[in-house]
C-alpha cells in the first residue's frame, strides 16, 4: 500500500481564531492538490492541520510557505512529507520579517539493510526557502538543515529543553526502518514537539477542494 502524502501543522499567534484564519487563507488553497483541514485548539493556541494524499501532495510544503508569507498570524509550521519508497521529510518553518525560514529539515532516506548506506534518489523540497542558520557540515545526506545549532533553534521555537530535542535526534536516526508506515518516520520529532498526527484530535474535518 502506498504511503505518499503530505501533512502540515500551522500554529497561530496567541488570540487568533483558527477557524477565522483558515477562512482568510482558503483562497490560497484553490487550484492546489486536494487538501483536507482540521481546526483545533492546543495549549499554545490555535492550530490548523492540513493533509493531502493527492498525486501532487508534495506541493503542500510550498503551499504552507506561501500561507506564511501572506499572513503574520502563523508563527511556525511543521511539515511531514511521505515519499513512500523514496523516503520522508520532516520540515519546521518559522516566519522572520514576513518570510518563512527553515529551522529544521531532515530527509529520511531508505538504507541498504546490510551496509546501512542510504539510497539517495529523492530530492529535498523547499530548498528555495532559506535556512534560519547556515547548514552545518554533515556526512549524513539527510541532514539538510540539522545539527546542534538547528536543534537549539528548534528547542527555542517550541520552548522545550534542547536535551529533549537531542534525544529525539537519536531516536530519529532509525526512522528509515519505519518508512512506508504512515506517520511512523516522523514519530520521534512529533513526540518532542507535541504534534498529534493529523485527524487524531477529534475535530471535524473540512474539505477544501475548490469544487466543494
Amino acid at each position: 500500500m502506498s504511503t505518499y502524502m503530505g501533512a502540515a501543522w500551522l500554529d497561530l499567534t496567541d488570540g487568533v481564531d483558527a477557524s477565522a484564519q483558515l477562512a482568510e487563507v482558503r483562497w490560497l488553497l484553490e487550484g492546489t492538490p486536494e487538501v483536507t483541514a482540521w481546526v483545533r485548539e492546543t495549549p499554545g493556541g490555535g492550530r490548523i492541520e492540513l493533509a493531502s494524499d493527492d498525486v501532487e501532495y508534495a506541493e503542500l510544503a510550498s503551499l504552507v510557505a506561501s500561507i506564511m508569507e501572506e499572513t503574520p498570524a502563523i508563527r511556525r509550521a511543521v511539515i511531514a512529507l511521505d515519499h513512500d519508497e523514496y523516503g520522508a521529510e520532516h520540515i519546521v518553518l518559522v516566519t522572520v520579517d514576513g518570510e518563512p525560514r527553515r529551522v529544521h529539515h531532515v530527509y529520511v532516506y531508505p538504507r541498504d539493510a546490510e551496509t546501512g548506506e542510504p539510497y539517495v534518489e529523492g530530492e529535498p523540497t523547499l530548498t528555495d526557502v532559506p535556512p534560519l542558520a547556515a547548514p552545518e557540515p554533515s556526512d549524513d545526506p539527510g541532514a539538510v538543515v540539522d545539527g546542534r545549532e538547528a536543534r537549539a533553534s528548534l528547542a527555542r521555537l517550541f520552548d522545550i529543553p534542547v536535551e529533549l530535542v537531542e534525544k529525539a535526534a537519536v531516536k530519529a536516526a532509525s526512522a528509515h526502518e519505519d518508512l512506508m508506515t504512515v506517520g511512523a518516520p516522523f514519530a520521534a520529532w512529533h513526540e518532542v514537539l507535541n504534534v498529534q498526527w493529523i485527524g487524531e484530535s477529534g475535530a471535524e474535518w473540512v474539505d477544501l477542494r475548490s469544487d466543494k
